[in-house]
């Protein structure tokens, strides 16, 4: 057999062996289970609410003990916040926390930021399965109509009724407040709706002047008041 031939067979008899141990390694690592799971990552916040959305939560469980280094990457991939370095941690539940600022303590501008998570001991790193949006923007509430501004009680006990149309430019759940005090609650999270009071509270036929005032709080938790809408309620 010429010299040419042997060499082309032993060549291709080493390829097949290295594709065959390439996949054995492949579906080694398929079987083998993930040293992270049970993730679970917060999608939108306002870090500026103040409320019970100001934080975005990153939840996971490490299958064994690790070193762990959790960062905030910005579109670019650039790290704009290492939320924690720690020493080894025991395997089981971590939870960390991002207040929507960088490094400097200054805050972020409103977008998508990835979370990003590094093992140390098992030389492996994840991006998180969503990423986080970051929303500070007041949604905006638009007063289109409120009417009439006097209401009057009747004598079968009911009252006429004052309307309140709105519009907003997102999602959000809106409220009327009279005097302070929130009297309605609309279901849902409508663009365009109205809002409807007959003058009572508690059954009760409050009459004299008021001051209603419409807030709307979007998804992430900012929120919005219009301004004061003056309203007369008389006995008759």
């Amino acid at each position: 057999m010429p010299r040419t031939t042997t060499l082309a067979n032993v060549l291709a008899a080493a390829l097949l062996v290295a594709t065959a141990a390439a996949f054995v390694v492949i579906e080694a690592l398929k079987l083998e289970k993930s040293p992270l799971g049970g993730t679970r990552v917060t999608k939108l916040f306002s870090p500026v609410c103040g409320c019970s959305t100001s934080r975005a939560r990153i939840t996971f469980r490490l299958r064994h003990n690790d070193r762990v280094t959790v960062s905030i990457l910005n579109p670019s991939g650039a790290v704009v916040r290492t939320l924690a370095r720690t020493k080894p941690l025991s395997k089981g539940s971590a939870t960390f926390t991002w207040n929507g600022r960088n490094n400097s303590g200054r805050l972020v501008r409103d977008g998508l930021y990835e979370p990003f998570v590094d093992l140390a001991a098992a030389a492996r790193s994840f991006d998180l399965p969503n990423e986080i949006q970051v929303d500070s923007t007041p949604p905006r509430l638009t007063i289109v109509s409120a009417r009439p501004r006097v209401i009057r009680g009747k004598r079968d006990g009911r009252a006429d009724k004052v309307r309140i149309r709105f519009r907003v430019n997102e999602p959000a759940t809106t409220s009327l407040r009279v005097d302070g005090i929130r009297r309605l609650l609309l279901r849902g999270t409508p663009l365009a709706q109205k809002l409807d009071w007959n003058g009572r509270a508690d059954g009760r036929l409050l009459v004299g002047r008021h001051r209603l005032v419409v807030v709307s709080r979007d998804l992430a938790g900012n929120v919005t008041r219009s301004r004061p809408i003056a309203v007369v309620v008389r006995a008759r």
